[in-house]
């Protein structure tokens, strides 16, 4: 136990610190001895030299070789960066063209269709019209309901008549101040007060979107005495008090005399496609100024040969 203890005393006795300012002067006292035995062995100074050399000139290699890492690293960042700039520059540039190009084409494509309005309008000159986009349909198939981007502000009224493809498309039954509705005559809820060329048979066009499905709307409230065929082009009646006279609707076919004798009826295949309406022309002359005169008539009759 003595021993033991004796043993613990003199390794607790090992465990000792040298103050902090007996290791400067040690360093300093080493120092001061290096550089005098520098000074006064040119030899010795050499040895100390090339020692140091050789410690320190791994290491100055080592840096060396970081520091033209860390500056090949820096030159490749600074590269990407720029790269990154110059594509971020020329995706805007594409972009714009792009923006640019689909502006083009739909100025052309509504260039088009301003043509073919205008074209439209040279057919009804007696009117004053304007052209109109279409901006929403309802939902089904066809165009029987729509929504057009003009309104009261542009001279549209309620009742206003609604033309596509060069003959009768509809009627406006809400006018807003910048956009109106339009009720299509293929519309369950539409009729039309016609009249036929040449036979000047008159008739009403009804609306109905089943019917539709095969291309036609109804004929029917003919004279069971008129003389319809088969292409007979049917236009708007001057006895309507909706619509314009004078505006062409479609084409009659199969029209037949009803099994009591009294009327006919039959089919009328639309000028106008209501699959797909993109620009409508829209007749805003006050509907009181509707009446045909007698000159208009009479020349409508001598275009087709009507009876008066």
């Amino acid at each position: 136990f003595l021993q033991h203890e004796g043993t613990g005393n003199f390794m607790k006795k090992r465990n000792f610190n040298i103050p902090v300012r007996y290791l400067i002067f040690i360093l300093a006292f080493v120092c001061v001895g290096l550089m005098a035995a520098s000074y006064l062995s040119p030899s010795f100074s050499r040895i100390i030299t090339d020692a140091g050399y050789r410690v320190l000139a791994p290491m100055q290699r080592t840096l060396n070789a970081a520091g033209s890492r860390l500056a090949g690293t820096f030159s490749e960042l600074s590269t990407i960066s720029s790269i990154r700039e110059e594509n971020a520059e020329l995706r805007a540039r594409v972009e714009a063209l792009e923006e640019e190009n689909r502006l083009l084409y739909q100025n052309i494509y509504e260039l088009r269709e301003l043509r073919e309005l205008y074209g439209l309008s040279l057919d009804y000159t007696q009117y004053d019209t304007i052209g109109a986009q279409v901006v929403q349909r309802s939902t089904g198939n066809w165009y029987n309901e729509f929504t057009i981007n003009k309104g009261t502000a542009d001279g549209v009224y309620t009742g206003a008549n609604v033309l596509a493809d060069g003959a009768l498309c509809g009627r406006v039954t809400y006018a807003g101040e910048h956009y109106s509705r339009v009720l299509a005559i293929i519309d369950d809820m539409s009729n039309v007060g016609g009249v036929t060329m040449p036979g000047g048979a008159y008739c009403v066009v009804s609306g109905d979107l089943e019917l539709y499905s095969e291309g036609l709307l109804r004929l029917g409230y003919v004279d069971a005495d008129a003389v319809i065929g088969d292409g007979d082009l049917v236009v708007t009646s001057n006895t309507s008090s909706t619509y314009f006279p004078g505006i062409a609707i479609g084409y009659a076919q199969d029209v037949e005399i009803s099994p009591n004798n009294v009327i006919q009826s039959g089919y009328i295949t639309p000028i106008a496609d209501f699959s797909d309406l993109d620009a409508v022309l829209v007749i805003v002359t006050p509907f009181t100024e509707s009446a045909m005169s007698d000159e208009q008539m009479a020349e409508m009759t001598r275009a087709f040969n009507l009876p008066r």
